[in-house]
Parts: C-alpha cells; sequence; structure tokens
C-alpha cells in the first residue's frame, strides 16, 4: 500500500517583516506622557502573518526573506518549529517596527511605521540562494509584502521568475509596481485590496461591478485573484466563475492589522486540501472575520475561523 499523499507544501517569502506593537491608551494627547497598556507583541509583516497563519493551520511551511540583526532572535522564536521552518538572511540593523495606538474612549486606532531593512547585494544573493534550495516543484510560493532598501523591482522579478522556473505555484500580495511586475509572470493567485486594483488597472472603481469588470480583465494573466474589500467582505474571480463572501450581522472591529493576511492564508489552505472555490472563499473570509476581532495580526487556530463559517455568506456574481 502506497503512502498517504501529503498536503502540497508552502514557501512563504516576507521581503520587509516587521516587529508589531498595539497599545491601549484612553485618549491621545500630543505633547504629554500617555500611560498604556501593551495589548499585543509579535512578529509580523505581511509575509510572517501567513507564514504564522498557514502553520497553526497544520501545514509544513518554509519561510524567508530579511531580517534585522538587532531583533532577529526575536522574531526566529516566535514560530513554531514543528510547522515552520525559518530560513531568514540576517541584515544589519533593525527589523522594521510598526506601532498601533487604540484610543479605547474613543474607539479610534492610529497607526506608525518606522524604520527599513537596508538589503546589501551579498544579502540577495544569499536569499536567492535560499529560495532556489527550498523551492520544490509544486510548492505554494507566497511572496507577500512591500520590498525594502536596495531591493528593486528588477530584483523582486529575478527571484519570481527562478521560482516559476523550478515548478513553484506563485501567490503574490504586494503592490504598486512590484504587483504589475508579478503579474507579468501569471501567478497563480495575486490578492490585491480595492485600491491595490485601481491603480493596477488605472480608473476608478467605485462599484462593486467595476471591480468585478476589473479583475476579470486579468484572469487570461492569473487564475485566481482574490480582492479584499474590507469590511465587505472579498470577491474572489476566476476563469470560470465569480463569488463574494461577507459575513452577515455586524463584525466587532478589534485591530485591522493583518485581516488581509488572514484572508489569504484560508483561501491558500483550502485550496491547497482541495476544497472547491466557494468553499474557499468562505474558510478564507472567516479567517478575516476571526482576525479582525483580535488584537493579533495572525489566527492562532483553524477552530477560530471556523467559529465563522456559518455567518459568511457566498453569493455568485455574474458577468455583464
Amino acid at each position: 500500500m502506497s503512502a498517504p499523499k501529503k498536503d502540497p507544501r508552502f514557501v512563504v517569502v516576507g521581503l520587509h517583516p516587521a516587529i508589531d506593537r498595539t497599545i491601549e491608551i484612553p485618549r491621545l494627547r500630543a505633547g504629554t506622557v500617555l500611560r498604556g497598556s501593551l495589548a499585543m507583541l509579535e512578529a509580523s509583516g505581511k509575509g510572517a502573518n501567513i507564514a504564522h497563519n498557514l502553520g497553526n493551520f497544520g501545514h509544513r511551511v518554509a519561510t524567508t526573506g530579511f531580517l534585522g540583526r538587532w531583533d532577529a532572535q526575536f522574531f526566529l522564536a516566535s514560530f513554531d518549529p514543528r510547522h515552520v521552518r525559518a530560513e531568514f538572511v540576517v541584515v544589519p540593523g533593525a527589523t522594521r517596527q510598526n506601532i498601533t495606538l487604540i484610543e479605547t474612549d474613543l474607539h479610534r486606532d492610529t497607526h506608525v511605521t518606522a524604520g527599513s531593512l537596508v538589503v546589501r547585494p551579498v544579502d540577495r544573493a544569499r536569499l536567492t540562494n535560499t529560495i532556489t534550495r527550498l523551492v520544490r516543484p509544486g510548492d505554494f510560493v507566497v511572496f507577500s509584502g512591500s520590498l525594502p532598501q536596495g531591493f528593486t523591482v528588477e530584483d523582486y522579478l529575478a527571484l519570481l521568475r527562478r521560482v516559476a522556473g523550478q515548478g513553484g505555484r506563485l501567490c503574490v500580495d504586494t503592490s504598486g509596481p512590484a504587483l504589475r511586475a508579478a503579474l507579468d509572470l501569471r501567478p497563480w493567485a495575486l490578492k490585491p485590496n480595492r485600491d491595490e486594483l485601481r491603480e493596477l488597472v488605472g480608473r476608478p472603481l467605485r462599484r462593486l461591478a467595476d471591480v468585478l469588470a476589473a479583475a476579470r480583465a486579468l484572469t487570461d494573466r492569473c487564475e485566481n485573484i482574490l480582492v479584499s474589500l474590507g469590511g465587505d467582505g472579498a470577491l474572489l474571480v476566476t476563469r470560470d466563475g465569480a463569488w463574494r463572501g461577507r459575513e452577515t450581522g455586524h463584525a466587532q472591529v478589534v485591530h485591522t492589522v493583518g485581516c488581509g493576511d488572514a484572508l489569504f492564508s484560508g483561501f491558500l489552505s483550502a485550496r491547497a486540501q482541495g476544497r472547491p472555490l466557494p468553499q474557499a472563499l468562505r474558510f478564507a473570509v472567516a479567517c478575516g472575520s476571526a482576525c479582525v476581532r483580535s488584537y493579533y495580526a495572525q489566527v492562532r487556530t483553524r477552530r477560530e475561523a471556523r467559529e465563522f463559517i456559518g455567518r459568511i455568506e457566498i453569493e455568485c456574481e455574474r458577468f455583464s
């Protein structure tokens, strides 16, 4: 009897990670000393969020990217070695810092981001070698997040080409010129939000029908386009059809950081397990619903997402 087939493997590339801190204060008053409580501290950034999510869902994950030497130990220790193999390229300096201030009196968030890694040619070469070694044919290879200083769109495109040449399935969540460059390589999946899709197609997307038409026009170059719509859920567009997923009723918003990453993670997880497209979208939106109710930028267990499955409505969207 042959051994049971394992789930496909994920390789997650986060080029510009961050350390996220969420601090609760009663109210933001400029020029004063504020006393707050630390609600959350975690190794984050879009790539790290996805690697954590997929590992928490039980998938086999390898993850890489760049890390600042000052805080590399803290960052690497955050991954569960039972599911996630972390092989980052450590560079001089500190990893990017993201601070979210939550004003409990006003129910308002303020986001501060500071710092950027600076990547040298030797660091780019080391990352290329690491990715070449990690990627196997059939792997889902997720490139998520922005580019650090010293890493150009041409460098990004070279990495994507290498992965495609090794038989990896490209899954991309980025923005601007990097997103446009990725589309030219016919990735397996893209996850833009509405603004990123608008920038990509170069026209306003005021109505859902506009978003649908814009995504449909890209399906000759990408098999799966998952558009995050914030509080309005998500739209999945493929060559075979389109579906909208959203939570029914009012969603209590606690913390929005990482919700798009949770959405993408849920979709990738479900599709890797062979779930049909509408079911994959349902689980993806449930992951986003779970994330938005937590101070964490990650979904810690599959059960957290499943609690919202029954509240996710899936509608088939018709092309006009």
